[in-house]
């Protein structure tokens, strides 16, 4: 049955597009253009910051002076 819908969807794309729809490979003149490193750099550092705010909202100072045991705990 998922074979049947698949192959319904591809004929309906072939209507609406006129042609056979393909995926975009990844070409080595891609790798060279800025827009693609400043992509990569902008992911870089949003999960960088990810990160580094998930893991600084966990950790705990240790030489704070409010902190109590109950809040290990918890």
């Amino acid at each position: 049955m998922e074979g049947y819908v698949n192959h319904l969807v591809k004929k309906l794309q072939e209507i609406q597009f006129g042609q056979d729809p393909e995926i975009p490979q990844l070409s080595f003149v891609e790798l060279r253009s800025w827009n693609f490193w400043k992509g990569v750099i902008g992911e870089f550092v949003a999960t960088l910051l990810f990160v580094y705010m998930g893991v600084s909202s966990t950790v705990v100072l240790v030489g704070s002076p409010d902190v109590d045991i109950v809040q290990y705990l918890a």
